[in-house]
């Protein structure tokens, strides 16, 4: 409940869409593009994109920033 709560606060803060936060939580797991690809069911390509999108729309430039970015975010969540 908390987990996708946290979700939908990410969705409406960083105006995420509901895909970019499938990617999102494999890029959590360390997962790269050609695995985030095979798990979706999405191109290579298209993994990419979202990736891109997401490290736009959170201002990210590498895999340890958003970690970084989330464990914040996560530290500042409350449900109200």
């Amino acid at each position: 409940y908390r987990s996708a709560a946290f979700y939908f606060y990410l969705c409406q803060r960083y105006n995420l869409t509901l895909r970019e936060v499938d990617v999102l939580k494999l890029l959590e797991r360390h997962e790269g593009a050609a695995a985030i690809a095979s798990i979706l069911t999405i191109s290579p390509a298209t993994a990419k994109t979202h990736m891109r999108n997401i490290y736009t729309k959170l201002d990210v430039h590498s895999q340890n920033e958003l970690n970084q970015f989330l464990d914040a975010e996560r530290s500042s969540f409350r449900l109200e």
